[in-house]
């Protein structure tokens, strides 16, 4: 396993050079496990503007890919489980899709 920071830099070169015009401001890195045990990595890459995914079409998932080749050739073995968002994004309170069905709302 590679050190967290050589991990935020490959994420960060990988996507600054795929989602434009978006730039990444910071990687967030956490060890988490899978449903089946296995170690992943919950890779957060926040961005100054939303990235444009349907712009991007295929380049989008593209640039998720080339990331993980990224981290294996460097000798990293737990899988990336990525997910982009602006700061904004990830500033808004949490809604549970579920929320307001049930009481009243029959």
């Amino acid at each position: 396993m590679i050190a967290d920071d050589e991990i935020r830099r490959i994420v960060m070169e990988t996507a600054n050079l795929y989602f434009k015009p978006a730039q990444v401001i910071r990687v967030e890195v956490e060890p988490d496990v899978n449903s089946f045990g296995d170690e992943v990595l919950q890779v957060t890459i926040v961005t100054d503007c939303p990235v444009d995914r349907d712009g991007l079409g295929d380049g989008f998932v593209d640039t998720l890919v080339r990331i993980r080749q990224r981290l294996v050739k460097v000798g990293e073995p737990r899988f990336p489980l990525i997910d982009v968002v602006t700061e904004e994004e990830l500033s808004e309170p949490f809604e549970d899709e579920d929320e307001g069905e049930g009481e009243g709302n029959s």
